[in-house]
């Protein structure tokens, strides 16, 4: 994985490495300094070349500044997109424009892939394009009036001139960065937070249910018969199935995070437990409703399968009935070619015998 963190500084890391960042602790008298969990030397090692971690007074490996920023990072994008090998396909607010879902559908799966997120922050790009111009021009300004001695309006002449080649490629560098800027997945990802739910963001009682949704919805809508417009309004469906499945997500989203709210709170005395508890009971209630609203999508799933093995069987059977028809036709001109062989053979064979008669003597 590589990133660039903001004023261009480039970081690559090994999963070791991202693990070692990830799984970071606070160090528990110093605020804001952060250890590394480490477990091989190499990691260490790798760590400070990268410049992500140095060693304190005390010897104590800790991440430097850099080593922060990459962190929150990393664990803001793993939080969108979920942890690896929990990437399936993500959840879309159906509401987005087609344009924008599939340009969030396509970082998604850059992000998931790990390739080259940038941070290409332009907030001091004018800035450094002057500093660039102003520096070029002075360089002109010594050249003309201390080396060359050019004339006047040369001067100024050579001085514009430089002012506008300089400018001109720190503007085209400065809009290159931002071009590249809103092509980042990273970014993209991280802009549309709240319009996607990404499975490997969800708790493990949760993360099977909107694959199951995905599954029935895909079942529905690429049925040969939705196609053909044979399953009532074909609009409808896709509108109706792409909200249930977002409303579905959405809650095992939220679920999840309460969920998480309820295990991190701390339950010292008998009236905190029961509190857990029926929080807990509001959240299995709310699992079971979505649970039973995939279900639901499930049971339409399967009743579109039967149809279309119905229509299938339908389709078979007037095929074999032709297949039938057209043998039985075919039956009818053997037999009829078969009579006329017949007959040509008996007159064949009478001819013969007259034949015989006529050449005998007697």
């Amino acid at each position: 994985m590589e990133f660039t963190l903001p004023g261009g500084y480039p970081v690559r890391l090994t999963p070791d490495m991202v693990r070692a960042l990830r799984r970071a602790e606070p160090l528990p008298a110093r605020q804001g300094v952060w250890c590394p969990d480490v477990r091989r030397d190499e990691d260490s090692t790798a760590l400070v070349a990268e410049g992500l971690a140095t060693r304190d007074a005390r010897g104590v490996l800790v991440l430097s500044g850099r080593g922060v920023q990459t962190r929150s990072r990393l664990v803001r994008l793993i939080g969108l997109v979920g942890e690896p090998g929990q990437e399936d396909r993500a959840t879309l607010d159906p509401s987005l424009p087609p344009e924008r879902g599939r340009t969030l559908r396509i970082a998604l799966d850059e992000a998931r892939a790990r390739r080259t997120p940038r941070d290409t922050g332009h907030s001091d790009g004018w800035g450094k394009a002057l500093l660039r111009v102003s520096y070029g021009v002075s360089w002109a300004l010594v050249m003309t009036w201390l080396i060359l001695d050019l004339p006047f309006g040369a001067d100024l002449a050579l001085m514009a001139a430089t002012a506008l080649a300089v400018g001109g490629a720190s503007l085209a560098h400065v809009f290159r960065r931002r071009r590249d800027g809103e092509r980042d997945p990273v970014r993209i990802v991280e802009s549309a937070e709240g319009e996607f739910v990404s499975p490997g963001t969800l708790d493990d009682g949760s993360r099977a249910l909107p694959e199951r949704a995905q599954r029935a919805v895909d079942a529905v809508l690429a049925s040969p018969l939705h196609g053909r417009g044979l399953l009532l309004d074909t609009v409808r469906n896709r509108v109706v199935l792409a909200d249930v499945e977002w409303a579905a997500a959405r809650s095992l989203l939220h679920q999840t995070r309460v969920r998480e709210r309820i295990d991190r709170t701390p339950t010292p005395g008998e009236r905190s437990r029961e509190a857990a508890a029926r929080a807990c009971a509001v959240l299995a209630a709310e699992t079971a409703e979505v649970t039973a609203r995939t279900g639901v999508s499930e049971d339409y799933a399967d009743r579109v399968r039967t149809a279309e093995l119905e229509e299938q069987d339908r389709v078979s059977a007037r095929e074999l009935d032709a297949i039938a028809v057209e043998t039985a036709e075919a039956g009818t001109v053997h037999e009829q070619s078969g009579a006329v062989l017949d007959s040509l053979v008996s007159a064949q064979g009478l001819a013969l015998r007259v034949a015989a008669l006529a050449d005998d003597p007697d």
